[in-house]
């Protein structure tokens, strides 16, 4: 174990988080050093491991979590881990090369503990006539899934459970603190879940959905897991990757499937899209952002937003907009 003896106040990339339960206390002052792919994986890590874990978010605050390209000093940081946390399926290409080329270090993707949504929408396909041609190993090649899976509080309580699970064999002296910390987090996780379900998601027992419109449109493609989960047709305007060209046709279809429509379109956060303003300036339709929760901003953080938060407000700007009752 490469345990590093940290003096005084750790070093932690995201904030520590208020309300932990049990954080475990040490009498040492021994902790892991545990790098996380991504914001949500961040918190998951930092809720699970309080004062035992220093973290190192390896997608710097306010960076769309789709190309981060890391540095030599995050290479060596997460060389020195003791353990790191990742979505693989080449979601982040560069973050999971460095991640496989790592010798020594506990290395999990927590894609084997959800499961993966199917995100192919055969509108997307470019006119160009190079559309069929395999993507170059380098570029982003999700298959046909949606890497999102936080987007899904269930998720992230699988997540959460191997998180415990993981560091519990790391320090097997903590197991007891880790899974007291992973309970309280997972109850603040069945909460928003239970407000998701309860503010959007179909009643039980019913077919009909409760709101007045089930499509929920997204600039990005990366909320497959949210609309799932609570009943909702995701109709995005982009791909999964924010880069992604998507075809004339499908915007002149989404047009005049949406020409004098109440709906509201939705941007995210981090991401921009030339697309979707034009189609909303077109249609002169309502907007509003949707916050992703892949990267946090450090304004963001400076006011203890957390994916507990954040996925609260998310909830009730969709339920607004689809006019859930």
């Amino acid at each position: 174990m490469k345990s590093r003896l940290v003096a005084g106040a750790l070093l932690l990339m995201i904030p520590i988080l208020g309300a932990c339960g049990n954080t475990s206390s040490t009498s040492s002052e021994d902790v892991l050093v545990v790098s996380a792919a991504l914001y949500p994986i961040a918190e998951i890590v930092q809720r699970v491991g309080g004062d035992a874990v220093e973290v190192v978010n390896l997608t710097p605050p306010g960076t769309d979590a789709h190309d981060v390209e890391l540095t030599a000093k995050q290479v060596q940081k997460l060389e020195e881990s003791d353990a790191v946390f990742y979505f693989g399926d080449n979601f982040q290409p560069g973050t999971q090369k460095a991640i496989t080329a790592l010798s020594g270090v506990t290395s999990v993707d927590l894609f084997d503990s959800v499961e993966l949504l199917n995100a192919t929408i055969a509108e997307f396909n470019s006119e160009d006539e190079h559309a069929d041609e395999k993507p170059v190993e380098d570029e982003h090649n999700h298959g046909d899934h949606d890497p999102h899976v936080w987007l899904d509080p269930a998720n992230m309580i699988a997540m959460t459970k191997e998180v415990v699970s993981t560091l519990s064999k790391l320090q097997p002296e903590l197991a007891s603190a880790f899974a007291g910390n992973g309970e309280t987090y997972i109850a603040e996780l069945t909460e928003v879940g239970e407000l998701l379900d309860a503010e959007i998601g179909i009643p039980d027992g019913k077919t009909a959905s409760r709101c007045d419109d089930v499509n929920l449109y997204t600039a990005h493609q990366g909320f497959t897991y949210l609309a799932h989960r609570a009943g909702l047709t995701l109709v995005p305007i982009g791909g999964i990757n924010p880069d992604e060209q998507v075809s004339a046709q499908y915007l002149e279809s989404l047009a005049t499937d949406l020409k004098g429509k109440d709906v509201t379109i939705f941007y995210e956060s981090l991401i921009t899209s030339s697309a979707t303003k034009a189609l909303a300036d077109s249609l002169n339709v309502t907007t509003d952002v949707l916050n992703g929760v892949e990267g946090l901003s450090n304004e963001d953080l400076a006011n203890g937003i957390t994916y507990i938060s954040a996925q609260r407000d998310n909830i009730q700007r969709i339920a607004k907009a689809l006019r859930c009752s």
